[in-house]
């Protein structure tokens, strides 16, 4: 799953092509119009936290994409990001950390960011 690049290990995407698409092109196309279709919401606040559905885009798209519009509108003000996803496969009692530092989707690779886990275990 994981294939070693110098000293740095790439995760390949998991389920492109299945829940999204795998051809870079489409991806991009598929996303754009997500984003332009997405709903401008005014708040009196901005949110301190989001909770942005994963599934399908085709399941979840429309509302990812709503909740992606407001975050790129904080975008000059946003000092930290904090991503949880559940394990679909396996059980776990505390949380896990990735074991891949870079990680690869269809369009490109991105190195994950230095990691500090406080009272994991």
């Amino acid at each position: 799953m994981h294939s070693g690049t110098g000293n740095s290990s790439v995760r390949p995407p998991a389920v492109a092509g299945l829940f999204y698409p795998d051809d870079p092109r489409e991806l991009r196309t598929t996303v754009r119009k997500y984003l332009s279709h997405a709903r401008r919401v005014d708040l009196p606040a901005p949110p301190r936290a989001y909770i942005v559905p994963h599934a399908a885009y085709v399941y979840s798209g429309s509302v990812a994409a709503c909740c992606y519009a407001l975050i790129a509108a904080q975008r000059n003000s946003i000092r930290r990001v904090v991503l949880i996803g559940p394990s679909h496969h396996t059980y776990l009692r505390g949380a896990a950390l990735p074991q891949a530092d870079v990680f690869r989707t269809p369009t490109r690779q991105r190195r994950a960011p230095f990691f500090t886990v406080l009272g994991v275990g």
